[in-house]
């Protein structure tokens, strides 16, 4: 499968919105939106031919140093795969990507925030290299922040 991915504008972030069935009011679509044209956070996304089947955003700025620091560590958030699309290793080639441009730009680690409850991711991240740094517990739910480190020797 043939497939291009690329880091989304303020134009092309418009098509976010039919991905993740936003309403382009929405206010979390809103507040992605205004943080990419803030140029606060990156929002890469997948096309097969025009058609928008996978994205991920990238916070490199975070009260939260936990989760991103400027140009240490970069926290990624809301990786979405249209079902269709899935197990045909879309989300592992975002992910590569996403390594691939933050070590250019001389960072040194990604984290992502997983569900304790989610299988699939856990067995994603883990096999990509991602380790536990921490679980937090919130209410009756369970995160694991999980850390690559991207200069790690293989």
């Amino acid at each position: 499968m043939d497939y291009t991915i690329r880091k989304l504008d303020a134009e092309s972030f418009m098509c976010i919105a039919e991905l993740r069935g936003y309403a382009k009011d929405d206010e979390d679509f809103i507040e992605r939106y205004n943080r990419v044209v803030d140029k606060k956070d990156d929002c890469y996304a997948v096309f097969v031919n025009d058609e928008c089947i996978a994205d991920v955003t990238l916070t490199y700025v975070s009260s939260d140093k936990a989760a991103a620091e400027e140009n240490i560590r970069a926290y990624m958030s809301g990786l979405l795969v249209k079902e269709d699309y899935r197990n045909k290793k879309i989300a592992t080639a975002l992910i590569m990507h996403l390594i691939e441009e933050l070590k250019e730009k001389g960072y040194k680690e990604l984290s992502v925030l997983s569900d304790t409850d989610n299988v699939v991711a856990s067995k994603l991240y883990a096999k990509l290299g991602f380790q536990r740094e921490n679980t937090y517990d919130v209410e009756d739910m369970s995160f694991d922040l999980l850390v690559y480190r991207i200069n790690r020797a293989l």
